[in-house]
């Protein structure tokens, strides 16, 4: 079963990988999107990823006041709340359109 939780607003769910060891993938959807975009490639990550899933601040069940002003950089700063809320030092992040935005800022 997943492990759900908000950090800093934002909603997530945890979906263990295999073991303990298995690298962490965190899936950003597109603009406005919620975690459930990512459902039909569930199945096929957490064979090998623990899977981090999250709904945008404004949409799904996150927050659905913006930050101010609302930028590519606060909505990294997102991913790093939501990094923050479930324990992990290092991600992979996945993006879908403008999902895919949020890890630009990052070195």
């Amino acid at each position: 079963m997943p492990r759900t939780g908000v950090a800093g607003g934002l909603w997530f769910e945890v979906h263990p990988g295999p073991d303990e060891a298995a690298a962490a993938v965190i899936l950003s959807p597109g603009l406005g999107g919620s975690a459930a975009f990512w459902a039909p490639q569930m199945a096929a990550l957490t064979e090998r990823f623990t899977v981090v899933l999250y709904d945008h601040r404004g949409a799904g069940r996150s927050d659905r006041t913006l930050t101010d002003p609302h930028s590519v950089d606060a909505m990294a700063e997102d991913i790093v709340a939501v990094m923050d809320g479930t324990g992990l030092a290092r991600a992979h992040v996945v993006g879908h359109a403008a999902g895919d935005w949020r890890a630009w800022p990052w070195p």
